[in-house]
């Protein structure tokens, strides 16, 4: 008899141990140092072949790629889950042309060689003078929830 687990619940001491890994494995962190750029142009995501070139980089005068500090695992609102989550300013510095509207941002290794996530924004993002900035907030949640 085969039986499909479709609303499987994990438990708490689980979900503390897969966040923790992310954080510390043999050989070095996976998400030691994640580093959050903007992009530019309309990508459509492609989870299975997208890599840090699948992107065009923010490149407004004074920008630069942030290194995202994650802190967890805290527990979600009402106790059904853990997560870890970080946040991140960017700030237009520069005094410069070339301010592009920004749709979307994703999150590489320290060296920027290793793509872990995109997150496209359900709206364009004006820079449009020095002093404006995108503040994004990050969270990996995991859920006790049932039916995911």
């Amino acid at each position: 008899m085969f039986v499909h687990l479709e609303k499987l619940i994990w438990s708490q001491s689980l979900l503390d141990s897969i966040l923790a890994a992310l954080s510390v494995v043999p050989g070095g962190a996976l998400l030691t140092a994640p580093k959050v750029h903007l992009y530019t142009d309309a990508h459509i995501p492609d989870p299975v072949n997208d890599t840090p070139a699948s992107f065009t980089e923010a490149a407004f005068t004074g920008y630069a790629a942030v290194v995202l500090t994650t802190v967890g695992p805290e527990n979600l609102s009402g106790n059904s889950g853990r997560m870890l989550q970080g946040d991140v300013d960017i700030i237009c510095t520069g005094s410069g042309g070339g301010f592009p509207q920004i749709l979307g941002c994703y999150l590489t290794n320290t060296l920027g060689a290793t793509l872990y996530a995109q997150c496209p924004f359900d709206a364009p993002v004006n820079i449009a003078r020095v002093g404006d900035a995108i503040n994004l907030d990050f969270s990996l949640p995991l859920t006790f929830k049932q039916g995911f």
